[in-house]
């Protein structure tokens, strides 16, 4: 499975035809009828609708998201793509790293739209948020135990779809994410250059 930021998931939805709530009047109207997307989709239930799982069903979501054979995050889809196959073999397609759907509104720099721009909140609190926060947990888990890095996906797991994870020098001010750390250490999680994989 792969999860999106709640956040960046719901305001790409508004600009995407409010699917799941097209009644919204508001972009704020919106987020709160998807708050609970991840939550409801994870409990069998359709996102948008009118049903909910219990907040005290969170810890039940979440061992549920630690079941799963799979756990990436949209926001890191390079990496995505190389711990699937470091996990699960197969071979990278260049066809795994084309973005289709590219995003109109979003920071063309940093890959996300910015939630102060539109009124929201940068985090979701409730179901969404937990299970999100689980979904990262996991996803760094994997990447760890499998060892995958910028480097073993281009030397390794993903060899044919390696200038995906090529370094284009400039200012590590520009990278989405800032490790702590040497430059080449920076390197391994997030590059200069890095593509963005948004959508609308």
């Amino acid at each position: 499975a792969m999860f999106r930021d709640p956040v960046q998931r719901a305001i790409s939805g508004w600009f995407h035809n409010k699917h799941d709530c097209d009644s919204a009047r508001s972009i704020g109207a919106y987020a709160a009828c998807v708050q609970d997307c991840s939550a409801q989709m994870l409990a069998g239930m359709a996102c948008g609708g009118d049903r909910r799982p219990p907040s005290d069903d969170a810890d039940g979501l979440i061992a549920r998201v630690r079941k799963f054979g799979f756990v990436g995050l949209t926001g890191e889809w390079e990496l995505s793509i190389c711990l699937f196959h470091a996990m699960h073999g197969g071979v990278c397609r260049e066809e795994e790293f084309v973005n289709v759907r590219p995003g109109a509104k979003r920071n063309a720099k940093t890959g996300s739209y910015d939630p102060r721009r539109y009124g929201l909140a940068a985090d979701v609190a409730g179901l969404d948020g937990r299970v999100y926060a689980a979904a990262k947990e996991v996803f760094w888990e994997n990447m760890r135990r499998y060892n995958v890095s910028r480097q073993t996906c281009m030397q390794e797991y993903c060899a044919a779809g390696s200038r995906y994870f090529e370094a284009i020098e400039e200012s590590p001010a520009t990278f989405r994410h800032r490790p702590a750390g040497s430059q080449s250490a920076m390197y391994e999680f997030d590059w200069p250059g890095r593509a963005s994989f948004d959508e609308d």
